[in-house]
């Protein structure tokens, strides 16, 4: 890419463009004069959050090496987000390079430029730390970065109101009786939480009937009065056919 080796790409057939992150595009060396304005609304990612992107850049990018390689011309969208992936390869130039990319087996194929078929082999290790960092919540992978250091201040900080910690009980530990009280406080709201659930119930809409199964009152299922005769014959004949597919309480 860019006459670069490019690592950590994710090949994606569910994204409906081709994204390359800020990261990767200043390790190319790229500015704003390669940029073309980008007019849309804001993306917005899986966490909710919108970005406005900073516009599109096009770029040779090649897949394979020697006999396999294919070069095609791919127009990125540049997003600045942090990403634990260096760019990814949608829809459109999947579409373009008429590939066949597997998730499961880390695989792509693809016609070169001869007509014949390649196959790209992604990197497992690569794969598997990417998965680690995302299990851990983290944009980054490896070790975290150094939080920028801040030049100190030449001003006297002004001084805080010492805190009075002699009205703060700071003992964690409770007496049996705040034991009791909190552990009655727990049962009652146990029960009350059961109760509700236990009452709990859809109202029915109108009037209705129990179509009977068998002798046993138990088994039953409700249906409404505002039904038309015919179907409610009807239903009430299903039912009684189907009664079988029914669980009962024993």
């Amino acid at each position: 890419m860019a006459n670069m080796d490019v690592r950590r790409v994710l090949i994606d057939p569910g994204s409906s463009c081709d994204i390359m992150y800020t990261s990767l595009f200043r390790t190319l060396q790229l500015d704003e004069t390669h940029l073309t304005p980008y007019l849309g609304s804001d993306l917005t990612g899986f966490n909710g959050a919108t970005t406005k992107p900073w516009g599109y850049v096009d770029l040779i990018v090649t897949f394979g090496y020697e006999e396999t390689a294919k070069s095609i011309r791919v127009k990125f969208l540049v997003v600045d987000c942090p990403c634990l992936y260096q760019c990814i390869i949608g829809r459109t130039a999947i579409t373009y390079t008429v590939a066949v990319p597997s998730t499961a087996h880390l695989k792509m194929k693809y016609y070169t430029h001869k007509g014949q078929v390649a196959t790209l082999h992604g990197d497992i290790e690569a794969a598997r730390r990417c998965f680690d960092a995302t299990s851990k919540g983290n944009n980054f992978i490896g070790k975290a970065p150094e939080p920028k250091k801040t030049k100190p201040s030449l001003e006297t900080p002004p001084k805080l109101p010492a805190p009075n910690v002699s009205s703060v009980d700071l003992d964690s530990r409770t007496s049996k009786k705040e034991h009791k009280e909190e552990k009655k406080l727990r049962k009652e709201e146990k029960e009350s939480d059961e109760a509700s659930k236990e009452h709990y119930c859809p109202i029915p809409d109108g009037e209705f009937e129990i179509v009977q199964f068998g002798e046993d009152p138990g088994r039953g299922v409700k249906i409404g009065t505002g039904l038309p005769d015919l179907a409610r014959k009807q239903l009430k004949a299903c039912l009684r056919e189907n009664a079988d597919l029914f669980a009962w309480h024993a």
